[in-house]
């Protein structure tokens, strides 16, 4: 549940997995948020591989293998498969580097904080961001480069100018290192940093801000397991099943959200991210006056 949900609105699943950690499993806070990262991992690669076959062939068919074929015929005339399907390589790369490196400073700042600390920033983070999706029509003109039609998604034969990929990549790793701090901190993917700011920031698409997303979660995700891993704040009993069905979960969910309309689904991330600021504020209120 928590994979096929978390790919379908780009997030790391870890919202679904961390109520349950600490509420059914009743496990300590620190431990919860670093045992999540398995969620997070697995529901990155299996999302990225639904976004990257999304829409791979003219006929519309998705296939994995379709997409091997293209990237092949890509590299054979000498061009660079930057997006692929619904999923842009560049930005991802971007994003992935920055939040690489934050990612294990958030992991240190996380051991040090108490849980209430750890329940109210996440919950006020989580609605500082919430409404910047819904706000992209409103200053898209400002802020992006050139119109939403006319990404490289929509037109795979026109590839972005040099300028364009260098402005992209500096605001990708501005956004990175915000995320990847956040994801060593909560146990979280960065989704709730990293899609509000592409769509708000990057003339991308709201799918393959998605998929961008979920790809970018990867390297951070093994990195912050990685960490947490070594100071004793993720459990591999736990961790290992966890993954694994959010790694089944997360390729039918991502599979699934590349058939819904944009202007529907674009609604869904905000609507959980309130619902969880709102939640996590209060809980942490609440720990804080015990």
């Amino acid at each position: 549940m928590a994979g096929g949900l978390g790919s379908m609105i780009g997030l790391g699943g870890s919202f679904i997995s961390l109520p349950l950690l600490t509420g059914w499993l009743k496990m300590q806070q620190n431990l919860a948020h670093g045992t999540a990262l398995a969620t997070v991992l697995c529901t990155s690669l299996g999302g990225t591989l639904a976004y990257v076959a999304a829409q791979s062939s003219s006929s519309g068919e998705s296939s994995l293998s379709t997409v091997w074929e293209q990237v092949k015929s890509k590299i054979s005339r000498g061009e660079v498969p930057d997006t692929i399907g619904n999923v842009d390589f560049v930005i991802a790369l971007s994003l992935s580097a920055a939040s690489s490196i934050s990612v294990v400073k958030g992991a240190q700042i996380s051991k040090a904080m108490s849980p209430a600390a750890l329940k109210l920033t996440l919950g006020c983070v989580q609605l500082l961001f919430s409404p910047l999706i819904l706000l992209r029509d409103k200053f898209k003109d400002q802020f992006s480069a050139s119109p939403a039609d006319a990404t490289t998604t929509d037109a795979p034969n026109q590839p972005p100018q040099p300028s364009s990929i260098v402005e992209r990549s500096a605001a990708s790793f501005a956004i990175g290192g915000a995320s990847g701090l956040l994801a060593g901190m909560f146990g979280v993917g960065g989704g709730v940093i990293q899609i509000p700011a592409l769509c708000l920031f990057t003339d991308i698409e709201y799918h393959t801000a998605l998929g961008t997303s979920l790809a970018a979660m990867l390297p951070v995700a093994i990195v912050g397991s990685a960490a947490h891993l070594r100071q004793g704040t993720m459990i591999a009993r736990i961790a290992i099943p966890l993954g694994l069905g959010s790694l089944v979960g997360s390729f039918l969910g991502g599979t699934k959200a590349k058939d819904v309309d944009a202007e529907q689904l674009k609604y869904a991330l905000p609507l959980v991210m309130m619902t969880l600021g709102v939640q996590g504020v209060v809980q942490g209120l609440r720990l804080l006056r015990k």
